[in-house]
């Protein structure tokens, strides 16, 4: 995996700060306020598919891994994200 850096003002810095949950990085941060309704982010460790975002136009999570097929449900090694409950730019309120 590759990382690099970018440059923020002050005031965004402090505003991806303020949206911050216990325990977030910024890229968690970040994908969170890219995500919308209807597209989800696929990772899987049974055959190493590494993300890529994905429509789906009914707005309901994957049930199966794009590469390989294996069943969201069936493992612990798949990870589709944001999951149900998690916020996304839509729903962020600022008073949360």
């Amino acid at each position: 995996m590759e990382y690099t850096s970018i440059r923020v003002t002050e005031s965004l810095a402090d505003e991806l700060h303020e949206r911050k949950n216990r325990g977030d990085s910024y890229e968690d941060v970040i994908w969170r306020l890219i995500d919308v309704p209807g597209e989800y982010r696929v990772d899987c460790g049974e055959c190493g598919f590494d993300g890529g975002t994905y429509d789906y136009m009914e707005g309901d999570a994957p049930a199966y891994c794009p590469r390989c097929g294996t069943a969201v449900e069936e493992s612990d090694k798949i990870t589709v994200a944001p999951g149900p409950d998690e916020p996304t730019a839509l729903s962020w309120r600022h008073d949360q």
